[in-house]
């Protein structure tokens, strides 16, 4: 299931009511201003813990939920993932362009492996995930996938890609591979417990 922090339009719903002048008056300035979306920044790439904050409906992903999570910890920088049952790989990424602190919808696409998820409920076989999302351009921002069922752990390339105006911004990609295929686990020691640098939102 595919997750990300709680994003902008998440944040803005709890103060909706009081702030729709404002909010309104926001949109007529911004107007008035050149936005640019250049392209995405990645980072941190790996397996991380996350702690879910909340789900939503998203009818175009691949478990028709999104998870809002927080407190990223990053465990392991790595690019191959074991496919288990609650692995979790994600990355940090900043929308650079201008201005600063300008709302843009980008549209995560998440691109699955051959032969794709295969739905056992519906019979469905998913080609790709799909979430528009809401960030401000410049801000660090946090996104990941976790395997919540065994039908959901496809071995193969993963990408997680961001688009924006029919524009790809940046893409991560992912190998993942069959758990007894994967590395062992690094020692305790050897591993990154530290929080992402990533605000908690």
């Amino acid at each position: 299931m595919e997750s990300a922090l709680l994003n902008l339009a998440g944040r803005m719903k709890a103060i909706w009511g009081a702030a729709v002048i404002g909010l309104c008056a926001l949109c007529f300035a911004s107007a008035a201003r050149a936005q640019t979306v250049q392209r995405v920044d990645i980072s941190n790439a790996g397996i991380y813990r996350v702690e879910i904050q909340d789900v939503e409906q998203s009818p175009n992903s691949a478990l028709g939920v999104f998870k809002i999570v927080r407190n990223p910890t990053l465990v392991e920088r790595t690019e191959r993932i074991a496919g288990v049952k609650g692995a979790n790989f994600g990355f940090n990424f900043q929308i650079i362009g201008a201005p600063q602190g300008e709302p843009v919808t980008v549209r995560f696409i998440t691109r699955f492996p051959p032969p794709g998820l295969r739905d056992p409920r519906t019979g469905k076989v998913l080609l790709t995930s799909e979430n528009d999302r809401q960030y401000r351009i410049g801000e660090l921002a946090f996104r990941s996938y976790g395997f919540d069922e065994e039908w959901e752990i496809v071995p193969g390339t993963w990408s997680l890609e961001f688009w924006y105006g029919g524009k790809l911004l940046g893409a991560q990609k992912f190998q993942v591979v069959k758990a007894e295929a994967a590395p062992a686990p690094a020692p305790q020691s050897d591993r990154d417990d530290r929080p992402s640098d990533n605000p908690t939102r």
